[in-house]
């Protein structure tokens, strides 16, 4: 059910411009899940985006799964970028971009912005370091964005984002 529900997300908000989901609905189907709105879902071309985007909410409710809000997925999948990094399942070039890609893309939804700039110098540093080798060495990077990985994976008390606030064990720590 959760890599459907991820599925849904992907589609509905971007995440994923290549997520099939029909053929994800077949698979659902196959693995037992069953609604008359998956099996719409795994009868349609994958280019019937308009059809498969009205029937996600459907199929979701069907299913008894709630698609949550745009800027809970995006906090979650931040989360789980920095999470992957930090557990040594993400390089970190990979890593950092994969989090600014997110960032600047949902930046106009006013979920983009976290702990002040600190992202965007490494957004700096990253952009310079293709052009000239003079910049500060990739270590000393490596360590601001791991400890923007642990703040993003724990909590920051004095972050913008909802569950930063939550989790903070430290107030003011970021």
């Amino acid at each position: 059910m959760q890599r459907l529900v991820r599925v849904f997300e992907d589609f509905l908000y971007g995440f994923d411009s290549g997520v099939d989901v029909p053929m994800e609905a077949a698979h659902a189907l196959v693995r037992g899940l069953d609604s008359p709105a998956l099996i719409d879902l795994a009868g349609l071309n994958r280019d019937d985006r308009l059809e498969i985007r009205d029937l996600i909410p459907t199929a979701a409710e069907e299913l008894g799964v709630a698609i949550e809000p745009l800027k809970a997925v995006f906090e979650r999948r931040v989360r789980e970028i920095a999470a992957a990094y930090l557990a040594g399942e993400r390089e970190f070039i990979d890593a950092l971009t994969g989090i600014l890609a997110l960032f600047w893309r949902y930046q106009d939804e006013d979920i983009g912005y976290y702990c002040g700039n600190a992202m965007l110098d490494l957004e700096l540093w990253l952009d310079v370091r293709e052009f000239d080798h003079n910049v500060d060495s990739e270590a000393a990077a490596e360590r601001d964005f791991r400890a923007r990985a642990v703040t993003m994976v724990e909590g920051c008390g004095s972050c913008k984002l909802a569950w930063h606030r939550q989790t903070s064990t430290r107030a003011g720590e970021h």
